[in-house]
């Protein structure tokens, strides 16, 4: 599932921007990245990331992803590790409050009506974020790679990531540690 020239790539869980810079190279001056990642500590990096290197062609938000908007909590590892799901990490160290926004009304305020790649590394919040995101799954030529190793509500994320992208008819593949490929033409 390469990513072409010109692509708009959501790329949800962009931490300090390392995948961000190549996703940049690869959509090219006529394509846009949409970085988005919750840790205000991440995102600080990630802008820093973006700005040395002159990159002109990501947008960056600093907002968690889920199936609604408002306010949560952003539980965090010494390692920098992040969720919004507060039972995934076992050796919390801190937490912050961060904004959440589901992919589609974020989406709406940036005036953007489709995206052709989308990808997601949001430790267990993927189903969640899915959930938020029916306008957009709902588009043609879209594809996908998540996230599928961890568990939702006691059963492997990939089987539930998998029943809701083929309810929008995509093609779904899961690949090696469990990721989930979806492709929807």
């Amino acid at each position: 599932m390469p990513i072409k020239e010109g692509d708009i790539v959501l790329e949800l869980g962009a931490f300090r921007g390392f995948g961000t810079i190549k996703l940049s190279e690869l959509v090219g001056k006529d394509g846009l990245v949409i970085a988005v990642e919750a840790s205000k500590e991440n995102y600080n990096l990630l802008q820093k990331n973006i700005l040395s290197n002159n990159i002109n062609n990501v947008k960056i938000i600093n907002k968690g992803i889920w199936s609604t908007t408002g306010k949560s909590i952003l539980h965090k590892e010494k390692d920098q590790r992040t969720s919004l799901v507060g039972d995934l990490l076992k050796n919390k160290s801190s937490y912050e409050e961060v904004n959440i926004d589901s992919v589609d009304h974020m989406l709406n305020e940036l005036k953007i009506d489709k995206v052709d790649f989308i990808t997601m590394e949001i430790n267990a919040a993927e189903v969640e974020a899915l959930k938020g995101m029916p306008k957009t799954l709902s588009k043609k030529n879209i594809r996908l790679v998540s996230a599928g190793w961890y568990n939702y509500n006691g059963e492997p994320e990939w089987k539930r990531l998998k029943i809701i992208l083929e309810k929008y008819d995509f093609e779904v593949f899961i690949g090696v540690q469990n990721r989930v490929f979806g492709i929807k033409e």
